[in-house]
């Protein structure tokens, strides 16, 4: 096979100043063409950067801060029969304004993320999402730190997507010798324009951690309490069954070339709830410095059934690309031995929800996970974000759904440390959990003003679980 390549990186980092009245402002612009032959298929590649950044004191207080990062990305495949030519452009301004009064920082922030994906085979279509958050963070010494913010997001394509959100957190930690814990409340409503449904989520996240060293830190004491209730409520048209998604209680993710036997290391980027953060996972093509063979799992609820998964990524990609991915579906009950669920599972990417929806036998294990066996050489960088999941509706007359969670986990860690290569320890896990999904239907036409029914207690499903595991290693 004759390959003969051609990529010419030219780029340059220029950091000369706006302004004399504008502290450290930074202008970056580069760009990266790669063309490559190989036998009867040529391949372009080019990608342009522009990243601005500034910021300044207004008044003694007071300083605002200036970024905006634009990228765009063309790709051509000529393969003799047909051409194709994708495009994808990335466009992400920010303001924010920043009040510091002491220990207290007010910030007001005006965001704005503008995807636009032209795919010569599919396609044209652009995604805008902007954010208007509001933030206070009080970080007295010795005292507890508290963060509270609110955010209106609206998200918006040309086809899929119309949605407005609300979210409002609220986070509470202190830190006070060996004793530490936290508080975090999340309340989120989102209204859903194209399915004409609305969703809200309430979060309640407690944890308490002990941590102490004795004898010249030879022996150690490590105790944590994690406490969690959820209350999420879907409301839908009537006639429709709507998708319930199941929070995981864990991301799971590892590069093992034999998915069959592996345990997976914990990996909570993976199911944060924030599709604008990479899990570090890159399952791009060989050119993009992605690789085959992640193992990206979920830790289910008890009573946690499955039917769709959804691998968000963090950019678009180009959709004659994306259809050439390919997925293998694993389940398992001790992240250790895993059961092929679907060795090639049926998938579609969507270029504005920038997700893969993969669609799987329902499964009930504990532990679930996705593998990328297959990508494009030529795909570029594909980060992902999240992997969440889903259970499909039972019935076509469904108003709304609920679920409740709760989730109470211990964890205690006694080791002591004989040299510095021989280390002895014990570890204890115990968990339990509670699961409650009810269904509701209407009285009447219109399910938005009619009284809902719910279902009775005893079809609702309710688990309950605990586990305990000992180990020692030296």
């Amino acid at each position: 096979m004759h390959v003969r390549g051609l990529r010419l990186v030219p780029w340059f980092v220029a950091g000369a100043a706006l302004s004399s009245c504008v502290s450290g402002p930074v202008r970056t612009v580069r760009s990266n063409i790669e063309q490559v032959e190989s036998g009867p298929i040529k391949s372009f590649n080019q990608s342009n950067l522009i990243d601005l950044a500034a910021q300044d004191h207004i008044g003694p207080d007071l300083e605002y801060r200036f970024a905006d990062t634009a990228t765009f990305q063309t790709q051509r495949i000529d393969s003799g029969p047909g051409t194709n030519h994708d495009e994808v452009s990335l466009h992400r301004p920010a303001l924010e304004l920043a009040l510091t009064q002491g220990p207290l920082l007010w910030s007001q922030t005006y965001r704005m993320q503008q995807d636009r994906t032209l795919v010569d085979a599919g396609i044209d279509n652009e995604l805008v999402r902007k954010d208007i958050l509001q933030r206070l963070d009080w970080t007295p010494e010795g005292l507890p730190q508290v963060s509270a913010w609110f955010n209106v997001r609206t998200l918006e394509d040309e086809f899929f997507v119309d949605q407005r959100v609300l979210e409002s957190r609220l986070a509470i930690s202190q830190q006070v010798g060996a004793f530490g814990y936290s508080y975090n409340l999340r309340d989120e409503r989102v209204e859903d324009l194209v399915r004409n449904a609305d969703s809200t989520r309430l979060e309640h996240i407690l944890r308490g951690t002990y941590d102490e060293r004795h004898l010249d830190e030879r022996l150690s004491t490590t105790l944590s309490v994690f406490l969690t209730e959820r209350d999420f409520s879907l409301e839908v048209p009537l006639g429709t069954a709507p998708s319930v998604q199941v929070f995981a209680t864990q991301g799971l993710a590892d590069i093992d070339l034999t998915p069959q036997v592996s345990t997976l290391p914990s990996n909570a980027a993976l199911v944060d709830g924030n599709p604008n953060a990479s899990a570090g996972i890159d399952i791009g093509g060989i050119a993009g410095g992605g690789q085959l063979f992640w193992n990206m799992g979920i830790e289910l609820p008890p009573g946690g059934a499955v039917d769709v998964l959804e691998l968000q990524t963090l950019a678009a990609v180009p959709q004659n690309l994306a259809s050439q991915f390919a997925f293998s579906v694993w389940a398992s009950d001790d992240n250790t031995f895993w059961t092929l669920v679907q060795g090639s599972a049926a998938f579609v990417y969507d270029p504005a929800l920038l997700h893969f929806r993969i669609s799987i036998p329902r499964v009930s294990n504990r532990y679930v996970k996705l593998v990328n066996t297959a990508s494009p050489a030529a795909a570029p960088q594909v980060l992902v974000t999240e992997l969440e999941a889903f259970q499909l509706g039972a019935g076509a007359t469904s108003a709304t759904t609920r679920t409740d969670d709760s989730l109470e986990s211990a964890t205690g860690n006694f080791s002591y440390r004989v040299s510095d290569t021989v280390r002895v320890g014990y570890d204890a896990f115990v968990q339990s959990a509670d699961t409650r999904t009810t269904a509701c239907g209407p009285r009447g036409r219109r399910a938005r003003s009619s009284r809902a029914t719910c279902a009775s207690p005893s079809s609702a499903s309710r688990t309950t679980s605990s586990v305990t595991n000992a180990r020692r290693a030296c």
